[in-house]
C-alpha cells in the first residue's frame, strides 16, 4: 500500500476511507494488539496497543517500574493506584494516604481553610448542610 498511487496523498486516502477502514480492519483482526505494535514500531511507526485496566495491570514494564501502589483506603481496605509515572532519587514520590471519603476534610476546610468557628461548623451540621 505504501507504493499504491492510490494512496499516495491525504486527499487520495480520505476519497477511499472505507477501503482503508476495511483493509485494515481485516489485517489488523488476524492479530493480537501487541504483536500489531511491535511488527509497526519495528518500522519506524510510533504507536500503542490500547490496553485494558487487567492488560496494564498485568504489562510487565509497568510492573518493573512498580507503577502500580497499594495504599490503604479506610472503606475499601487496600487498594491499587497508579504511582507517579517519574523515578526521582533525591525526592522518590510518597503515598501516603488514599483519596478521601466523602466529607473526610470537612473540618480542615471550614475551620482552617474558611475560618469558620466552631459554632457555625456545628450550625451547618446541624442543618445537614454536610451531608
Amino acid at each position: 500500500m505504501a507504493t499504491d498511487e492510490r494512496y499516495a496523498t491525504l486527499a487520495a486516502r480520505l476519497q477511499r476511507q472505507d477501503e482503508l477502514d476495511e483493509l485494515i480492519g481485516d489485517w489488523t483482526r488476524e492479530r493480537e494488539p501487541l504483536e500489531i505494535e511491535a511488527l509497526l514500531q519495528s518500522h519506524g511507526v510510533p504507536c500503542s496497543a490500547v490496553e485494558t485496566s487487567p492488560d496494564l495491570y498485568g504489562d510487565p514494564q509497568l510492573k518493573h517500574r512498580g507503577h502500580f501502589v497499594e495504599v490503604e483506603h479506610p472503606v475499601h481496605g487496600g487498594i491499587l493506584v497508579e504511582g507517579s509515572r517519574f523515578k526521582l532519587s533525591r525526592t522518590p514520590a510518597q503515598y501516603e494516604r488514599s483519596g478521601p471519603t466523602m466529607g473526610r476534610d470537612n473540618q480542615y476546610v471550614l475551620s482552617e481553610l474558611l475560618g469558620y468557628s466552631d459554632g457555625r461548623i456545628a450550625e451547618l451540621v446541624g442543618a445537614g448542610a454536610l451531608e
